[in-house]
């Protein structure tokens, strides 16, 4: 059974979407509504960034970022905060736990990029700049202090560190299964992402399975 994610709806010119050449002489081709919807076992004709609406309604429905802020809501994306205070001396490499947790769909992937003040402080982002598709957890952001001049830097509990964009992805469904899934959530959360996987994309996650990747993935005891 399919399931559908609806984005709203975008203005495309059937250029883009037929691979025709045109007449040399021939008028511009008009635009047709084409509802931007992503049937997850339908390859699309193109991939985009999510505008903010309509990553909004995906947050509301299917809790991409949770808990949500919608002070956070930054351009086309959302800005993920820091769970614990952490100080990073001079050459040392930290993982900090975002505050929120992430929830890409199965027809998405999530990029990462951190929030520019930290780079003009000398922090620099390591790795991990990909979210994979159908991944659910809190997001280890890897650090390292390479600022010149060589002092400790504090990043606190609750300050914005990283963006976070939702991109389509085209091809049939390969959600995330490595032991990473869940990761850093306590057992009520888990539960909740289980009860709405499973009842949000029928077929296309098993429970059992789920509730084996919960048991064995990293967990906090409380959250902020």
């Amino acid at each position: 059974m399919s399931t559908q994610l609806s984005f709203g709806s975008v203005d495309l010119p059937d250029r883009l979407l037929e691979t025709r050449a045109l007449p040399r002489n021939s008028r511009r081709p008009k635009c047709r509504k084409m509802t931007a919807v992503t049937n997850l076992r339908r390859r699309s004709n193109f991939m985009c960034i999510v505008g903010k609406s309509e990553l909004v309604e995906l947050i509301q429905k299917y809790k991409c970022i949770h808990p949500f802020d919608y002070e956070l809501l930054d351009g086309d994306g959302y800005v993920l905060t820091v769970k614990e205070e952490t100080t990073l001396h001079y050459l040392e490499h930290k993982n900090l736990v975002s505050y929120e947790i992430v929830f890409t769909p199965p027809n998405m992937v999530a990029h990462l990029t951190a929030k520019s003040r930290y780079g003009r402080m000398g922090l620099s982002f390591l790795n991990a700049a990909k979210v994979h598709s159908g991944f659910i957890g809190r997001l280890a952001l890897e650090l390292v202090n390479l600022s010149n001049d060589r002092q400790p830097i504090t990043i606190k509990r609750g300050d914005p560190l990283m963006h976070i964009e939702f991109i389509t992805r085209e091809g049939e469904p390969s959600p995330y299964a490595g032991s990473y899934m869940f990761q850093y959530m306590n057992s009520e959360e888990k539960a909740l992402y289980i009860g709405l996987l499973t009842r949000h994309f029928k077929g296309l996650f098993d429970k059992s399975r789920l509730e084996t990747m919960a048991r064995k993935s990293i967990e906090v005891s409380e959250t902020r």
